[in-house]
């Protein structure tokens, strides 16, 4: 688990949605790398004990958008999140190249966030 965005208040708890990475031949991040989204729960007061994170991404790198000039990275960076009624809104850096915004239904991130 590595940077992200700001925690943020849902259901009596603190959220907030990471990235993490692999290098794609397990040895180099110079020859390539896949980044990959995810999301964990925390308790509001200290030790900010984790009570639950997605076991699975929610998001992959991939090659689109592309970049010429770090051809290898594939990322999805999670920087800033807001939230409505029923989802979060989680704005993204893509690729070293563009951003994005994501929408994630909250009644599907609920059902796949695991105890931690």
């Amino acid at each position: 688990i590595r940077g992200g965005t700001p925690a943020i208040e849902w259901n009596g708890q603190l959220i907030a949605f990471f990235h993490s990475a692999l290098n794609d031949n397990g040895k180099f991040w110079i020859e390539g790398r896949t980044y990959f989204m995810g999301a964990y729960t925390f308790e509001k007061k200290a030790p900010f004990r984790v009570t639950s994170i997605t076991r699975i991404p929610l998001m992959k790198g991939e090659v689109f958008p592309s970049n010429p000039i770090a051809y290898v990275v594939k990322a999805v960076f999670p920087a800033g999140v807001a939230q409505t009624h029923d989802s979060f809104y989680v704005s993204v850096g893509l690729n070293d190249s563009c951003t994005g915004v994501l929408r994630i239904s909250k009644s599907l991130l609920a059902n796949i966030l695991e105890e931690y």
